[in-house]
């Protein structure tokens, strides 16, 4: 029995072990990607480098109860920073291309939540200033894509893309910085789309507080 418990023991260290260091060769491989999508020129090997780079820090998220805590600010600023590239694509390519369907138009939502993440981990001012500036921009994308879903009918996607918004810029109020919606004309008109959206969808308990 003794000797049993003593395998298990050892199996469950050498998982806990192979995980961690699948979670921090993931992030590598996901920033190695990231550099190569940003130096390229060709329009299709940038595509691929992205992809790439989406895959591999998805694999590191998953494993990030297992990454080191002074790594996790890296991991989720990256992701932020990533799915900011995957969404502002899907955006461009859908501005040109108005019959282009892809789910990228909702992956501002994943770079949201990165960044709040990011902002959560920070020790340092930079990090919050990087997470901050990350979530500018998102907003930007986010909004754009709730907007192309509107557009196609797609309202609770539209409206998952709005509310979004509505809560970076919450958040970004709470830590000082006022670049989102900052026009009360936008906010307003920003607020109205939020609940004409809820009203197409039907979530009444959603609209009705809006209007």
């Amino acid at each position: 029995m003794k000797k049993l418990l003593l395998g298990l023991f050892s199996l469950l260290l050498t998982v806990s072990f192979v995980t961690a260091q699948d979670g921090m060769t993931a992030l590598k491989d996901a920033t190695k990607a990231m550099t190569k999508y940003q130096q390229e020129t060709d329009a299709a090997k940038k595509a691929t480098n992205l992809i790439d780079a989406a895959a591999a820090i998805d694999l590191a998220s998953d494993a990030a109860s297992s990454i080191e805590e002074k790594n996790q600010i890296k991991l989720w600023q990256t992701k932020g920073e990533i799915y900011n590239e995957v969404v502002r694509m899907a955006v461009n390519k859908k501005i040109q291309d108005p019959t282009y369907e892809s789910d990228d138009l909702s992956a501002g939502l994943k770079a949201f939540e990165a960044f709040k993440m990011a902002m959560e981990k920070g020790t340092k001012k930079w990090h919050k200033n990087e997470a901050i500036t990350g979530l500018v921009e998102a907003s930007s994308y986010v909004s754009n894509a709730g907007r192309l879903m509107y557009g196609d009918k797609n309202y609770e996607g539209a409206l998952a893309n709005f509310n979004a918004v509505t809560s970076m810029r919450e958040l970004l109020n709470a830590n000082g910085n006022t670049d989102v919606l900052t026009e009360a004309a936008d906010y307003n008109e920003h607020i109205f789309m939020s609940a004409i959206t809820a009203l197409t969808s039907k979530k009444n308990d959603v609209e009705r507080p809006l209007f």
